[in-house]
């Protein structure tokens, strides 16, 4: 448990319409209370931030001032899953609300946070509680880009199988697979030439009913291996600002010297795509 705790002494009386989460008696937020708790969020230390919370008050999905960002957004980034869930469960007047609120400055949410630094746990808890899969910070990152840039394959993994769309596009115009290639991160690439998540199956199977239906008579394995084809985990062709697709990046960094890793990963290259980049 934190060692100090601040005592709020100058709470002050705020307008009875306006609402706090957690709040029975309308006061104003002290901010000391506000710092204490996302200090015991940085730390991860879910009995400091329960006595804080239980004693003090204070509202987890407020940032301090002078803060980084809010405690819950705070527990998220440092994937301290057991206090996001307890904020979610103890401190929301709106769990479907709270659960994808926003920082102010750069519009990311816990799922942004919790991705970045590769917390597997915590992002499967939130999406598993209704966290939007492909949410946008305002330079347009989703959390796959996060957890692209940062090389964490698995926490892509977890967001493709919640829906996480793996084409959305970033402000320079790249979808995760870009930056997986950019910052070399072959397993994270794998991915998105191997990886079938919920929303690709779903596209795949909607995909073969079609052709099931245009050719009278074809088995319906026969059609699903044909949307196979037709409908890849992710779009590779997608050109970004530089005129340059997933493949090009990950044939630069492959042969620029410094991709290594890349020999053990599959991802379907041959010499004449490596020619036309070169040559």
């Amino acid at each position: 448990m934190l060692s100090q705790l601040s005592t709020p002494t100058n709470t002050l009386p705020i307008p009875d319409e306006k609402t706090v989460h957690n709040f029975t008696k309308a006061t104003l937020i002290c901010e000391s209370v506000q710092n204490d708790l996302v200090e015991a969020a940085s730390h991860s230390d879910i009995e400091a931030f329960k006595f804080i919370y239980l004693r003090e008050g204070g509202d987890p999905f407020v940032r301090p001032k002078k803060g980084e960002c809010s405690p819950f957004h705070t527990a998220a980034m440092v994937g301290c899953t057991e206090i996001v869930r307890y904020i979610l469960e103890n401190c929301s007047a709106n769990k479907q609300l709270d659960i994808n609120s926003r920082e102010e400055d750069c519009n990311k949410t816990a799922l942004h946070f919790a991705a970045t630094n590769g917390y597997v746990e915590t992002v499967t808890f939130l999406l598993s509680n209704g966290a939007e899969p492909h949410p946008l910070s305002f330079d347009t990152w989703t959390p796959m880009h996060y957890a692209a840039e940062n090389g964490h394959a698995d926490v892509i993994v977890v967001l493709l199988n919640y829906g996480a769309h793996s084409d959305i596009k970033n402000e320079n115009s790249q979808t995760p697979a870009h930056l997986a290639a950019v910052y070399d991160h072959p397993q994270c690439f794998q991915i998105f030439v191997k990886h079938y998540g919920s929303r690709a199956k779903k596209i795949m199977g909607e995909t073969a009913g079609i052709i099931r239906l245009s050719v009278p008579g074809l088995i319906p394995e026969m059609c699903m291996k044909i949307a196979t084809f037709a409908v890849p985990p992710a779009d590779l062709d997608i050109k970004d600002d530089w005129d340059r697709s997933p493949m090009d990046w990950a044939v630069e960094t492959m042969y620029s010297g410094c991709g290594l890793g890349w020999e053990a990963v599959d991802i379907g290259l041959d010499d004449s795509m490596v020619d036309n980049f070169f040559f």
